[in-house]
């Protein structure tokens, strides 16, 4: 290969290059903006840098294929537009533009400059043990996702690993590679770059995976790549990790990790603190279980991808009410747990070395929390509810600071820019008034008489009707929180689920996991959902036997071969769970219009659900509603349709609650 100067600016259907802004792999970077004023970033491929026309249509192969499937991870850099001009000898494709170092998303071209993993261990140093393993596992999971859809990637290094919107991304596709096409017949792959690639070469997974663990070193020592594996000053917690490096970065390939999910659990492994890892003489880990947290891992209440907190509930009238109250188990009034909680004891209570105040909630779209929090800031975030009780949903406060939401029955809670918390709405049970002093809020949840907040810290606050919000203030741990009808649900940081409240239908009562950790929750009517983190569903409460009465239908009873599962949400009597290839899964009443798959649903990659209808974001931009629409829950408001029709990207999160659904539009 051969790199020349950069030739005149190229000529691209419908976008504006303004400079270039990185020298990839066989190709320029430049700045771009398209017709409609969104900036991009723009990789040109030149034909000439290639010394034969074989491996520039290698490329050109795996870019194509890495199109269509990046979009099915977040971990990934996007590409939307894929073009290629052979009368000019170049291929072209557009992706997501990297935060400016400086100004994140205001994008002055004179002075743009991309902030990658590289820039930021520059300007601000090395990254805590936390922060790594949870890069780590971002890493090894988008790799895992590419090397699942026959790619390689070939090198992985900080430069290559841009942040978008906040969230850290494995860029530069253009060096990416079908498996089938890597060398072969013992010849060693000369791409990459020194330092990153072991001595076998770029062409396997597993030399990726050393790439992974050159970077984790690199960005916890501060120390170039080439010095691996020197630590200035090692204490526990670089040496919890130290196995994982030594093991992603050993010299033997067969003694390396050979799939990157094996990487991630390891890593994963280490930041809950459940097992100290040891290597053996063959290069493989074993672990030895600890019985308590020695060391906290900054970045716990941000290491769960897509967390799912749905929330769902009935139609209310006093009659109800008061029976749901009298069924209601009261917890045990001591400073222990309540007795309904099915946990293990309380974490030892240890400061958290770095705090994420990005929201933690479920419904966001591609673009991430990051992206409603930054509207939020800029006071452009409009919040817009329909269906019952539609005229007297009037917000306290300002209208355009909202961050995140969450719908109970009959009320609203929202997380604002400043990490406070407003509420609206029905207060029979003061649902509605938030504690005071409350903020560092990342999350919400609302119940049918209920609320729930995550601090940063991972501290649960729970308010309103009373019975269900004496237990779990002892929770220090927290990384997503749920709310039922009348009960509660907690994953803390080592994948446990904590649980209590109304308990008559076994919706408290935790299944047996066989060891298996959740990533996700949430919690129905009478029942409650968990995705375990081999990406399976476990639903328990009313529904899940095979004798169904009354109106417990079959919405705890998950359909057989489930698996590859993104998100899940919980409805009155229906489940759904949204797939890694964008398509759903509905179970519960066979008969009711929520549980069936409307004709021509697109890939979907946002869900939220309420009582009696599903609210999904495809991934075209669209939205789409069904179910029961007696409240005109379906009924998607003009303008919120005009925001979409002008740009998909306005669409920052959705939700739904009883019967009710919400949008949160960028202004």
């Amino acid at each position: 290969m051969r790199m020349n100067s950069i030739p005149a600016i190229p000529l691209l259907p419908e976008h504006e290059l303004f400079k270039p802004i990185g020298r990839g792999s066989y190709g320029e970077v430049w700045l771009a903006r398209t017709i409609t004023g969104q900036w991009r970033a723009v990789k040109i491929v030149r034909r000439e840098n290639f010394e034969e026309a074989k491996s520039y249509d290698r490329e050109f192969a795996g870019v194509s294929h890495y199109s269509g499937i990046a979009m099915q991870q977040p971990g990934l850099v996007q590409m939307y537009l894929v073009g290629r001009n052979d009368a000019e000898g170049f291929f072209y494709y557009t992706m997501e533009l990297a935060d400016d170092v400086g100004s994140g998303q205001d994008v002055e071209p004179t002075s743009y400059s991309p902030r990658t993993l590289a820039s930021r261990l520059h300007t601000i140093g090395t990254l805590t043990v936390g922060q790594a393993l949870l890069l780590g596992e971002q890493l090894a999971l988008a790799l895992d996702h590419l090397h699942s859809h026959g790619l390689l990637h070939r090198d992985v290094k900080p430069a290559n690993i841009v942040y978008v919107q906040g969230q850290a991304k494995l860029a530069d596709p253009g060096l990416m590679s079908l498996v089938d096409m890597t060398a072969s017949n013992g010849t060693v792959s000369t791409v990459g770059t020194h330092g990153y690639v072991p001595m076998d070469g770029a062409g396997t997974p597993a030399a990726d995976l050393f790439a992974v663990g050159k970077v984790l070193h690199e960005a916890l020592s501060g120390k170039d790549c080439m010095s691996f594996p020197e630590f200035d000053a090692p204490n526990e917690a670089l040496r919890a990790i130290n196995p994982v490096l030594h093991k992603a970065c050993a010299p033997d390939a067969a003694s390396r990790y050979q799939r990157a999910s094996d990487l991630a659990q390891d890593l994963t492994t280490v930041r809950t603190g459940q097992a100290t890892l040891h290597i053996d003489e063959d290069g493989k880990i074993s672990y030895a279980m600890t019985s308590r947290r020695k060391w906290m891992i900054a970045g716990s209440t941000a290491a769960v991808a897509t967390l799912i907190a749905g929330t769902v509930w009935w139609q209310r009238n006093d009659r109800r009410a008061k029976a749901q109250r009298a069924a209601v188990k009261l917890p045990d009034p001591a400073t222990k747990p309540p007795a309904v909680i099915a946990t293990n004891p309380p974490p030892v209570k240890t400061e958290p070395e770095a705090i994420s105040f990005l929201p933690i909630m479920p419904g966001y779209a591609r673009l991430g929390a990051a992206h409603a929090m930054d509207a939020a800031k800029k006071d452009t975030a409009i919040r817009y509810e329909w269906g019952q009780w539609e005229p007297e949903w009037t917000a306290p406060g300002k209208y355009k600071d909202t961050a995140g939401m969450a719908m109970g029955h009959n009320h609203t809670v929202c997380l604002c820019a400043d990490g406070t918390v407003a509420a609206h709405g029905f207060n029979s049970d003061k649902q509605c008034d938030v504690p005071k002093g409350l903020d560092s809020v990342v999350a919400v949840a609302a119940g049918e008489l209920h609320s729930l907040a995550m601090t940063a810290t991972g501290r649960v606050v729970p308010w309103g009707f009373e019975v269900v919000i004496d237990a779990g203030k002892w929770i220090t741990d927290a990384v997503a929180i749920a709310a039922g009808g009348l009960h509660n649900l907690v994953l803390r940081a080592n994948g446990q689920i904590v649980t209590w409240g109304r308990a008559d239908s076994g919706q408290c009562t935790l299944p047996n996991f066989d060891g298996r950790r959740a990533r996700a929750i949430a919690a129905g009517r009478y029942h409650s959902v968990a995705l375990m983190a081999d990406d399976t569903v476990v639903c328990w409460g009313a529904g899940s036997s095979e004798t169904i009465t009354g109106m417990h239908l079959r919405q705890s009873m998950v359909p057989k071969k489930l698996e590859n599962v993104q998100a899940i949400a919980a409805g009155d009597f229906h489940t759904v769970a949204l797939c890694m290839d964008g398509s759903l899964v509905i179970w519960g009443d066979p008969a009711a219009e929520q549980c069936k798959i409307p004709v021509g649903l697109g890939l979907v990659e946002a869900i939220a659900v309420g009582a009696n209808h599903n609210v999904v974001l495809q991934r075209d931009g669209q939205l789409r509603i069904w179910g029961d629409n007696n409240f005109k829950q379906l009924a998607t408001p003009g303008a919120v349709q005009a925001q979409l029709m002008s740009s998909s990207a306005n669409l920052l999160q959705i939700c739904a609650g009883g019967n009710r659904s919400a949008a949160l539009m960028k202004g």
